[in-house]
């Protein structure tokens, strides 16, 4: 069941009183029908139980930067739940479906298929975003939202996303620093010393705190993660762009490169290294009879999208790739649980970014709006 409903919430001030305001907003998710129905439906696509959920989602948020538990508990405070609820709530979005075997962290990946598509494209010397969000349909029971935070000492924020969330893996910073992340598998060690932030958390940490790219590569230099992610990075202020490839400890700048006629970047869940040459991705991304919608042959649509594209209307240009029935997560594509659940647009020195949701999929079937924005 899809919640077509879209909230616009403002959390401004300390996490305590940010987390207690957000948890009211969102009390009607923990409501015990609610969230029976939601674990319900989750965990069986985890692979996991109510049980094991209850562990590993202890585990995993006391691993969380402190300010973050914090806010858990202020949010569960605020919608009148326990905080183990709103623990088992956030994780089983994320828990990788290995977890509840046991195996080895380095080995984990989310999802059972290829997932999500970005483009990057220039445009006068300005950076426009464009990305699918290809996850669990099922997440969609709660809604979509933009979530506004203002945590004193640190940079304002919006992430776009599911309702309940409290991190990030969409989003912009009051200084124009669009941030995105797609899933990217990665299996070396966490180095020895160096603080490791769960990754969706990781990524709202960068947008509070960094107001640049060399900022968010200095971030990404002095912080691991618990999984790998391809990090898009786009600053309106200076008109710069990049995608980081992040494994668990190590990372790698991609900068733009020429796609026909547009200089642009391109991801969508594998390394750079692994695409073909232009014309073989124009070749393949332009067969009619081109099948499957593996990582590889939907970074090959993408290209040929681009190439093709002359971007003058803006954002309607990239609405129509993110469209595309070879770049949409559909059904029968490639996963039977994954679909795209939500897409977005950004316009990071106009300050805009245009969100879908509420259908599946999001960017060809759900609703389009703008989102207001207060700097």
């Amino acid at each position: 069941m899809i919640d077509p409903t879209f909230h616009v919430v403002k959390v401004p001030g300390p996490v305590e009183a940010a987390g207690h305001a957000y948890g009211k907003a969102c009390a009607h998710l923990f409501e015990p029908e609610r969230l029976d129905r939601y674990l319900d439906v989750m965990l069986p696509l985890k692979r996991s139980t109510r049980e094991a959920i209850a562990v590993h989602a202890e585990a995993w948020a006391r691993r969380l930067p402190e300010h973050h538990q914090h806010q858990i508990e202020a949010m569960a405070e605020g919608a009148g739940v326990s905080a183990a609820s709103v623990r088992q709530f956030l994780h089983a979005d994320i828990a990788p479906p290995a977890e509840a075997r046991g195996e080895d962290p380095r080995s984990l990946v989310s999802g059972d298929g290829p997932m999500c598509s970005g483009v990057v494209v220039e445009r006068a010397g300005s950076p426009w975003v464009a990305r699918n969000c290809d996850w669990y349909e099922a997440t969609l029971q709660r809604g979509t939202a933009a979530v506004f935070h203002a945590v004193p000492g640190r940079i304002p924020c919006v992430a776009v996303g599911l309702m309940g969330d409290i991190d990030a893996d969409t989003g912009m910073n009051a200084e124009g620093l669009w941030l995105h992340m797609h899933t990217l598998q990665a299996a070396d060690d966490l180095r020895p010393g160096v603080s490791c932030i769960s990754w969706l958390f990781w990524m709202r940490e960068a947008l509070e705190t960094c107001a640049n790219l060399d900022d968010v590569q200095r971030f990404i230099e002095r912080t691991d993660r618990d999984r790998g992610v391809l990090l898009f990075a786009a600053d309106g202020r200076s008109g710069e762009s990049a995608v980081f490839e992040c494994s668990r400890a190590g990372h790698r700048r991609i900068d733009p490169w020429q796609v026909g006629p547009h200089r642009a970047l391109l991801a969508t869940n594998h390394p750079h290294h692994k695409h073909p040459s232009a014309q073989e991705a124009l070749e393949r991304g332009c067969r009619a009879d081109a099948a499957g919608n593996g990582t590889i042959s939907r970074w090959c649509r993408l290209h040929a999208l681009l190439a093709g594209a002359p971007a003058d209307h803006l954002p309607d240009d990239l609405v129509e790739i993110l469209s595309d029935d070879r770049v949409e997560m559909r059904a029968g594509r490639g996963s039977s649980h994954l679909r795209t659940i939500y897409s977005a647009i950004a316009d990071p020195r106009g300050r805009a970014v245009w969100f879908a949701s509420g259908a599946c999929p999001a960017a060809s079937e759900g609703s389009w709006r703008r989102v207001a924005l207060p700097w």
